[in-house]
């Protein structure tokens, strides 16, 4: 079946559920499951009227999430290994402003092909490659494969690491409790002292400019 099926079943869901990338959510069990048996012009009501669709789909997701912040949990260091269970306020190392990444398959960063940054958790599961950035490949299969979702094309940016942990230090905010909604909250901003205009940066621009 085509992949509107799997555009007709990512509507569908609850909002607020981790998202990956079209071809990697149509390889989960449940979807690949449904999208064999089901035509794309009926899931969406069917869908709507399948509690336990809903539920196999957001499981399926859950246990793809938790694989995948395992392993860039452990690509960050065992400096950055999870909090204990009794601490709460720790985030996750994952969810920390200084878990940064970079695609080493197309050596650009962010979302738009247009964008160079260091990416974040939610960052790296939507990242597709700009096809002007892959190796040009006769055979259109082995072209797409080259834009497949894997895990393992990521890697840690060390520069971006450290350009956050000297910002987090400058405002004098804790590493392992400040998320980037407190960032936001609290508006900071931070300037360049090497450079002669002195340039103000908010987080994000500070971490892409490294």
């Amino acid at each position: 079946m085509d992949c509107r099926s799997g555009v007709v079943l990512r509507k569908e869901l609850p909002v607020g559920l981790t998202m990956p990338t079209l071809h990697t959510f149509r390889l989960l069990p449940s979807v690949r499951k449904i999208e064999q048996t089901g035509d794309h012009k009926t899931l969406s009501q069917t869908l709507r009227s399948d509690a336990i669709l809903h539920k196999m789909i957001a499981q399926d997701l859950k246990e793809w999430t938790h694989s995948v912040r395992n392993t860039l949990s452990a690509k960050l260091g065992p400096k950055s290994r999870s909090n204990p269970p009794d601490n709460d306020q720790l985030l996750h190392p994952v969810d920390r402003v200084t878990a940064l990444f970079q695609c080493k398959r197309c050596h650009r960063t962010g979302r738009k092909s247009s964008q160079k940054g260091a990416l974040d958790f939610r960052d790296v599961i939507q990242h597709r490659c700009p096809p002007s950035t892959l190796v040009p490949a006769k055979d259109e299969d082995k072209f797409k494969q080259q834009r497949e979702w894997d895990v393992d094309n990521f890697v840690v940016d060390g520069a971006a690491i450290a350009a956050a942990r000297l910002a987090l230090s400058a405002a004098k905010l804790d590493e392992q409790t400040t998320d980037k909604q407190d960032i936001s909250r609290y508006r900071y901003q931070w300037q360049c002292l090497t450079c002669s205009s002195r340039l103000t940066m908010e987080y994000s621009s500070l971490v892409s400019t490294n």
